[in-house]
């Protein structure tokens, strides 16, 4: 049975859709995949970037799926597990679709997200680590590498041959693991972060066009570089050099969407002075090219 059928065998009541509204707003373009890949890998089974007005409702139970949805724009509504949740713009639920919900759109005019719907591998494993602490619910920081592997998967999510499922799977693994680093990074926010780290972490997302190696941060916080590497990874998750190259892609996306720049200038304004390198990085990182995502652009 293909996921849009499941998903709409699962609603609780067609009357809940809006007649007004095409079924395909509702249901996620279903991913197909093979009988081995589904019993050993994480696998998708439908996905959708979705800009939806009022009115939109569903209540929807035993659907046997995992829900990622990671609000862009707008304001949404879930009620789940007898609590309701307000998703705004860089809020990520994760839930378990065996259980009852229901999601709708808050009083506005749309809300804009992304939905993953998926299962296999340790998918019950990462939810039950997810919600140790009772939420399905966290706000991504400024230069969280999670949009762009949404961004990722909004342009690879097609599954026609063994290598396409092998990389849907490796999607999903990265964007679980990065979901429980940025929960704990989040419970982390509220120990003592030492105040050096913090320093080169506002260096990073300020002044992220200038040139840093870690024997420079060594000599300037009088710190080993092992050291500053080690903690840094421990409070933010990321080593330094990464989080750099998230916020070097994040102010590219921004520049190949709001100017007309050069590929050349682009790379240069960020501070990566081969443009063959940045192209590369910004490809393996959002899955298509500068140029390609600059003709996305709404």
């Amino acid at each position: 049975m293909e996921f849009r059928e499941e998903f709409l065998d699962s609603l609780l009541s067609n009357e809940i859709l809006t007649p007004s509204i095409s079924l395909t707003t509702y249901i996620p373009e279903s991913i197909p995949v093979s009988e081995k890949s589904s019993k050993a890998l994480f696998y998708l089974q439908g996905y959708g970037d979705l800009n939806v007005n009022a009115p939109y409702y569903y209540e929807i139970e035993n659907l046997n799926s995992y829900l990622i949805l990671y609000t862009l724009e707008g304001k949404g509504i879930i009620s789940y597990r007898g609590r309701t949740y307000l998703l705004t713009a860089g809020s990520l639920i994760f839930i378990d679709c065996h259980l009852k919900y229901s999601i709708k759109i808050h009083d506005c005019n749309s809300w804009h997200f992304h939905h993953v719907f998926f299962n296999g591998g340790a998918s019950k494993y990462y939810y039950n680590l997810y919600i140790h602490d009772n939420s399905i619910m966290i706000s991504l920081n400024d230069y969280s590498p999670i949009p762009n592997i949404f961004d990722n998967l909004k342009h690879n999510h097609f599954a026609n041959t063994i290598f396409d499922e092998l990389r849907n799977s490796r999607t999903l693994t990265d964007l679980l693991s990065e979901i429980l680093f940025e929960k704990n990074h989040k419970r982390k926010e509220k120990e003592n972060i030492p105040s050096y780290i913090l320093d080169i972490k506002r260096q990073f997302e300020n002044n992220y066009n200038e040139f840093y190696s870690l024997d420079a941060l060594a000599l300037k916080y009088n710190k080993s570089k092992y050291r500053i590497s080690r903690e840094f990874i421990s409070y933010l998750e990321l080593s330094p050099i990464n989080y750099l190259i998230n916020c070097r892609m994040n102010a590219a996306k921004n520049l190949l969407w709001t100017t007309d720049y050069t590929i050349n200038e682009i790379s240069s304004l960020i501070g990566i002075d081969n443009t063959s390198h940045f192209i590369r990085l910004f490809k393996k990182t959002m899955g298509v090219t500068p140029l390609n995502y600059r003709r996305q652009r709404p």
